[in-house]
């Protein structure tokens, strides 16, 4: 998908830069000590940056399908803006740090996986004659992938789980 975008957008001008997001959430309700709400779902997500003779624009879009859409308006947002003399380019290929934020274990929790940990909670508070009022569970996994014409390809997966009992 990302090719095509910046197929497109290199067509239409020389500096640009292309950002895609992919993110899958679960999130697990508890209240008054019971499982009471799931939710699961994913969304898509991307931004594009042009610069045309200094003048920057910018448009995002969660519909992958519009992605030309998008970059005409990006571009079409440059023209219109003023110059900014202080724009020399986007970023340049580099080496850039790696931030370890990606644990595959808690990642690849099945729904029972994570069902049977939350009820085992749930368990450990009524044996301790106590109760959970509200609480839950919430993992997002997301990729990002960020391309532009200084030749920069990087990409990343973030995963963050909170368990709020």
């Amino acid at each position: 998908m990302i090719d095509q975008v910046v197929a497109y957008v290199k067509s239409k001008c020389d500096s640009y830069e292309v950002y895609l997001q992919k993110s899958n959430k679960i999130d697990i309700e508890i209240a008054n000590t019971k499982l009471s709400a799931m939710s699961q779902g994913s969304v898509e997500g991307l931004g594009v940056r042009v610069e045309i003779d200094k003048k920057i624009g910018f448009a995002s879009t969660n519909n992958l399908d519009d992605f030309k859409k998008c970059v005409d308006i990006a571009i079409k947002i440059a023209k219109l803006n003023k110059k900014d003399e202080k724009f020399v380019s986007f970023a340049k290929p580099g080496k850039y740090p790696s931030v370890k934020s990606y644990d595959k274990k808690l990642a690849n929790w099945t729904e029972q996986e994570i069902h049977e940990f939350l009820k085992d909670i749930i368990d450990k508070t009524k044996d301790a004659k106590t109760g959970i009022i509200r609480g839950g569970y919430e993992r997002a996994i997301s990729n990002y992938q960020i391309i532009n014409s200084e030749g920069v390809n990087v990409s990343h997966s973030l995963y963050f789980s909170i368990i709020n009992p």
